[in-house]
Parts: structure tokens; sequence; C-alpha cells
């Protein structure tokens, strides 16, 4: 072959070689254009979704914040009600009964995380750790409520007992302005003696309630005036103070 066959031979080698480049720079360029769309695509995505969260921050933040959706009422004597928020902060303390409203002076329990409102009570209701705790919590997610709960530190100071409730138990017993825990005492109470009232329950702790009902259930029905008689003499946040009988059970159909 002389000079000029591999010259020229050199050449059309050259040429496809610029061929493959310019097909490969093509593919790339393709490529930035594609991936240059998708990247605009999910900043556009990215900004509306920025925009809506801001909107609702601003207009309705406030009001997600402060939506209840779970509850968790806490009887000893003092019966309190704290209502929990999407992210298990309080966003409402409802005393249900005048130990209650008593407890919750100068406890600042808004905005608080539900296990630190919750040791709070209990540490503050201390001189109740006789009687009878009962919690029932009213959730989507009570299990996980329920747990944290009964790691509270203060819990231990009792003989503490845990239930779920459902939404249509809590409503009547809110309708009522009493706990769960003592309006599922009261159904049971009020097919002994019909007489009995919401008030007197609401007035009675969860170890009279309990001592009432058993005795209902034993035959012996004389022991109702008494259990009342023995609540309206006593007198000041030790009133009523009885032997704990909680059995720690979680779940508990009806305390």
């Amino acid at each position: 072959m002389n000079d000029l066959q591999k010259a020229m031979e050199n050449l059309r080698a050259d040429e496809g070689l610029k061929q493959r480049t310019l097909d490969s720079i093509q593919k790339q360029a393709l490529h930035r254009r594609s991936s240059h769309s998708h990247r605009s695509r999910f900043v556009a995505a990215l900004c509306s979704f920025v925009l809506l969260l801001v909107a609702a921050t601003g207009i309705g933040g406030y009001t997600l914040y402060a939506k209840p959706v779970s509850y968790i009422s806490l009887d000893i004597n003092p019966s309190v009600e704290l209502a929990l928020n999407y992210w298990n902060r309080v966003v409402s303390v409802t005393p249900l009964n005048e130990d209650g409203n008593a407890l919750i002076q100068d406890l600042s329990l808004q905005n608080l995380y539900y296990t630190e409102a919750v040791d709070l009570l209990l540490d503050k209701a201390e001189v109740y750790s006789s009687n009878d705790l009962n919690i029932t919590v009213t959730s989507d997610q009570a299990d996980e409520l329920i747990s944290g709960i009964e790691s509270c530190h203060n819990y231990g100071l009792y003989q503490g007992h845990c239930s779920e409730a459902d939404p249509t138990e809590h409503q009547e017993a809110h309708e009522l302005g009493i706990s769960v825990a003592k309006y599922r005492l009261y159904l049971q109470l009020v097919q002994y003696d019909p007489s009995l009232t919401v008030e007197d329950c609401a007035q009675m702790n969860m170890h009279q309630l309990r001592a009432l009902l058993q005795k209902y259930t034993s035959g012996d029905s004389s022991t109702e005036d008494s259990l009342i008689q023995e609540n309206s003499q006593s007198n000041g946040r030790g009133s009523g103070h009885g032997n704990g009988h909680g059995n720690g059970n979680r779940h508990g159909n009806h305390s």
C-alpha cells in the first residue's frame, strides 16, 4: 500500500471517529435536556408544596395544631381530662370535679407532650396515691399512648389501671360531665339502684364507687348511703382515701 492509500484509510478512520463522537455528544445533549426537564418538574412540584405548606401554616396552621384528636381521662379523686392534638401535645385541660380543678391550679400543661403532662398531674396528686388510679384513652393510637402513660415515672406511685375507651363512650361521658371511668361504673350501678344520679357518682372517688358496686353485687344495698355520707363529710384534698385495688391491667373493658 502506497503512502496515498494509507492517508486515505486514516482519513476514513478519522471520519468514523468523528461521527461516533458526534453521536455521543448528541446523546449526552438529549440526556441533559431530559434530566433538566425532570429537574424542572421536580423543582416546580417542590415549590408548589412549599407554597401550600406556607399557606397552611399562615392560614390554618394554628387550627390544625389546636384540633383535639385524642383524649386522656385521669381519675384518682381528682378527675381531669387532657385533649391532645395530632402530635400528642396538650391543647386543652378540663377539670371534671372540684378536686380536679384544684389539681390543675398552678400547673402549666398547655403544649406539653402528653407523658410530661401526665407525670406532672400524678406528681401533684401524690396525696391521693393510696386511691385507685384509673386512666382511659380515647384515640386511634390508644396502644401507643397507654404504653407511654405506663412508662411515666409517677405512674408507679399508684395502683394504676389504663384502658381504652371508644369515641361513643367518651362522648356520652362528656355530655354528662364526668370521666369515662366513672361513667362506666355509673352504668353498672344504676342497674342496681335507678335512683342513683350522675352527680352522686361524680362526687365519689373510684375506690368508693367500686366498693359500692361490690356491695350491690354481694347483696348489701345498705352501703350506698354510708359511702355517699362518707364522701359528703370528707373535706380537703385528702378526702375519701381508701386502699388501692387497681389491677394494673391494660385495656380493661369496663373498669
